[in-house]
């Protein structure tokens, strides 16, 4: 799948991929706290890469934002929605899909439209 060109599509495609991992987490009776460790396979799913490898770097990458939030702000743990789409979005930037400054402008652009924090 080819990568949305707008930011308004990055937030229809990042909420269909965090209600789509919100579903399976609670099929499953796993952490909604830990959702964001799906992020990568959405990703992997979405633009189609299938190097295992990759997807590896994308959940270290994310494993390792969300420890050091956590280091930062212990309550940001409860910002579960907010985890998601950063390891979502930074994931692309991880499979070399594009640059951090893009990555920043999206996560902008999704945070004052989603409200990432209110949940």
């Amino acid at each position: 799948m080819k990568i949305p060109s707008r930011n308004r599509h990055w937030l229809k495609e990042v909420i269909k991929a965090y209600e789509a991992a919100e579903k399976t987490t609670s099929k499953s009776g796993g952490d909604t706290l830990e959702m964001y460790k799906l992020a990568p396979s959405f990703v992997a799913k979405n633009r189609s890469i299938t190097s295992e490898a990759i997807v590896q770097d994308m959940l270290a990458e994310a494993e390792k934002d969300v420890a050091y939030e956590k280091k930062v702000d212990p309550d940001s743990e409860n910002h579960y929605k907010f985890h998601f789409v950063s390891a979502y979005i930074r994931g692309h930037v991880v499979a070399d899909l594009m640059s951090e400054f893009e990555a920043d402008k999206i996560m902008d652009y999704i945070n004052q439209e989603w409200q990432l924090f209110t949940d």
